[in-house]
């Protein structure tokens, strides 16, 4: 549980990171941007924003790449941690 507790809050500290850096007002916008229809990064008819945006933009899918790659260690260990469970469960309360 110790590894699964210190993986999970390696992914956590991504965001936390980056709401330090930016401020929750200007990553609450950014997010915003990020997940409407419009692809400000790409998209040459978009609106244009001010260049913060477009750094907190970059850093957000930085930090989604970053998030995707700690999920795999998370799943793996809270697997391992289920089937601790159950061997204890199965050695308390034998079938």
């Amino acid at each position: 549980m110790h590894d699964l507790d210190n993986a999970i809050q390696n992914s956590k500290a991504i965001w936390d990171e980056l709401y330090g850096k930016y401020g929750k007002e200007k990553m609450d916008q950014a997010f915003k941007y990020y997940n409407s229809t419009t692809d400000y990064l790409l998209d040459e008819n978009a609106e244009k924003l001010e260049d913060i945006y477009y750094e907190i933009l970059v850093a957000i899918e930085s930090a989604t790449d970053k998030d995707h790659d700690a999920s795999f260690p998370i799943k793996v260990l809270r697997y391992e941690v289920r089937e601790t469970f159950e061997r204890l469960l199965d050695d308390l309360y034998p079938q």
